[in-house]
């Protein structure tokens, strides 16, 4: 079967992944290839979803919107809580699904230090989640970008939603500005990873038609390439490039930010394109319709 314009989107996903995931493991070498992707960037992911914590995010928005104490709510790759938190504060109760054992261990802490009681923590990837009771809404925010097989992803999730399903993915590429750094270091062109339109067509081949509203990527305002020191700034570089520190690509990027960085109130910003985000949701009982009621 196939989608808009006689394109095959499950099989263009597949691709769009595949491609990409090769291409990201050959330039890895052993010691940047060690421990899950998550793990190792649990650390300062936590940081900064701590420091937007108080800034707007549509998405949370839109998914409060249908959220009320007599709720439940999944949230499907939860990270450090970014979304758990507050949800759980005007739900019934959240499931965090959560598989990086380092990003489960700081939303615990981060439920902790909250004193929230009303959220159950699930150390499972979302394929391997079994025995889970159906919810009023599922929500799954920036995670499908390397899930191949998308098709069964996406229909268990809406098994489990009895009324709302919401994900959100990026726009446009995430790396883009980073796109002649990566030619310097690796001699070829970065596979881009699958985005907004990819999804919104393969759902619609599928036969759900959702809505959609385009937002900034990320909570509030600003770059989110700003770091407070230049070794900051070069380890954020070797991460995007899977590089190990001490070879002969740190050259290369150190050269490229000292023509690229600019300095800012004491910090280091690299210049990048604004980066959209879609929030995608549809309402289990509107599925397959060609015209869907707003969200208000």
């Amino acid at each position: 079967m196939t989608g808009v314009g006689n394109v095959d989107w499950v099989e263009h996903w597949r691709q769009l992944v595949s491609k990409r995931e090769a291409q990201s493991r050959a330039v890895q070498t052993k010691e940047t290839a060690t421990g899950n992707f998550w793990d190792r960037r649990a650390s300062s992911f936590n940081e900064m979803t701590r420091q937007r914590s108080d800034q707007q995010d549509r998405f949370l928005e839109l998914v409060s919107s249908v959220v009320d104490k007599g709720t439940m709510v999944m949230d499907v790759g939860s990270g450090v809580g970014r979304h758990s938190i507050p949800l759980a504060k005007i739900a019934k109760e959240v499931i965090a699904i959560e598989p990086s054992e380092q990003m489960g261990k700081y939303l615990e802490s981060n439920v902790e230090a909250e004193g929230i009681r009303n959220i159950r923590v699930i150390r499972s990837t979302w394929e391997k989640t079994s025995q889970m009771e159906p919810v009023q809404v599922v929500i799954c925010s920036h995670v499908i970008y390397s899930i191949e097989d998308i098709v069964p992803f996406v229909q268990k999730v809406s098994d489990h939603a009895d009324k709302y399903c919401f994900f959100m993915i990026r726009a446009n590429q995430v790396d883009g500005h980073l796109s002649e750094l990566w030619k310097l270091v690796h001699g070829t062109e970065r596979e881009p990873e699958p985005n907004l339109m990819d999804f919104y067509n393969l759902l619609h081949q599928i036969g759900i038609v959702a809505n959609v509203e385009i937002v900034p990527f990320g909570s509030g305002s600003g770059s989110r390439w700003t770091y407070s020191t230049w070794d900051g700034a070069i380890e954020h570089c070797r991460s995007w490039l899977y590089t190990p520190p001490g070879g002969r690509e740190d050259d290369i990027i150190n050269h490229y930010l000292k023509k690229a960085l600019v300095e800012q109130d004491g910090r280091y910003v690299l210049p990048a394109p604004q980066v959209r985000a879609g929030v995608v949701w549809w309402q289990q009982e509107d599925r397959g319709l060609l015209m869907f009621p707003r969200l208000t």
